[in-house]
């Protein structure tokens, strides 16, 4: 318990922080749907309650990522100047804490919103050398080579280019970890192939992100389901960002999320595959008919519940 207490606490922190950006940058709707899936999809749930560092990396990485890429407000203070924005040296120290958590993997992750975060580039490069640099320079000092040999090329280049390690998956392996994470709401997945999805230049980036980084992690010999969890966050803003632009003809999201509702009936199974620690109590569920009638009913729900009542109608409920 008290290993897994700081993960759970900084994946809840991520969560508020994850919906009060997106309530700022996009709809109040977008905002509640993404912050809603990403809570409650068995990747992120899974992870926020296992002490390893997945969830931490992830959760940093988010945070400077959409710090980076949404944050365009200037400084109270007026600052600006040669070096940048204030704002650069919280993205920077977020990356450095990313780095200190799972490796130099975030450095490969963030280069696409470091090209695109005008005025945060300098300061994000200090803030992250800051956090980042100097544990890793006592390190080598204190153990020499051979940490460099263990940490660097066994556990990043080997990693990627050699199946030593004996986690080698075929390239196509993290598509159904990716949809299987979302669960239950992998059936949004189908929103991905709605052009309307795309209206927002901001989900295009979001999208050719997670190409980029679903290819950089596809094409490492060792797969593991934990890597791709930093990809969790600016998939749901994509998806949530599809629901909202289905507004206007509703039909197609009732049925989505009528199915992702039904879905839920397999979570006592999913549960008891899983490790003890991720769902203890989940073993207990049953469902009955009231459940399956509440499932059923879940495309009226969406009608009168979200479009119609309002985006605050789901808190009501």
């Amino acid at each position: 318990m008290g290993a897994r207490l700081p993960v759970a606490l900084v994946s809840l922190a991520f969560l508020i922080f994850f919906y009060l950006t997106l309530l700022r940058e996009f709809s109040a709707r977008t905002a509640i749907a993404a912050t809603a899936i990403l809570a409650t999809s068995a990747g992120w749930v899974t992870y926020s309650f296992a002490a390893i560092t997945d969830l931490l990396m992830s959760a940093t990485l988010g945070a400077a990522m959409l710090l980076a890429l949404f944050d365009t407000r200037r400084s109270r203070t007026g600052f600006q100047g040669v070096m940048g924005s204030p704002t650069g040296y919280i993205v920077g120290a977020l990356l450095g804490l990313s780095i200190l958590a799972k490796g130099f993997v975030p450095l490969v992750l963030f280069f696409p919103a470091f090209l695109v975060a005008r005025g945060k580039r300098i300061t994000s490069m200090i803030g992250c050398i800051a956090v980042a640099a100097p544990w890793y320079v006592l390190c080598l000092i204190r153990n020499g080579s051979v940490f460099w040999n263990d940490f660097f090329w066994k556990h990043h280049v080997e990693r990627f280019l050699s199946p030593s390690l004996q986690h080698v998956q075929p390239f196509w392996y993290y598509i159904p970890v990716l949809l299987a994470g979302l669960f239950p709401w992998t059936p949004l997945a189908l929103l991905l192939f709605s052009p309307k999805t795309y209206d927002d230049a901001r989900v295009r980036f979001l999208t050719l992100w997670l190409l980029y980084a679903l290819v950089f992690f596809s094409a490492a010999q060792n797969k593991l389901p934990g890597y791709v969890l930093p990809l969790m966050p600016a998939l749901v803003i994509t998806l949530a960002a599809g629901l909202d632009r289905q507004s206007t003809s509703p039909f197609g999201a009732q049925w989505l999320l009528a199915l992702s509702a039904l879905s839920l009936m397999i979570l006592p199974t999913l549960a008891a595959a899983l490790p003890t620690p991720c769902f203890p109590a989940f073993r207990s569920l049953r469902f009955t008919s009231p459940s399956l009638r509440r499932c059923s009913s879940s495309r009226s729900l969406w009608r009168r519940g979200f479009w119609d009542g309002g985006a605050t109608a789901p808190l009501r409920l």
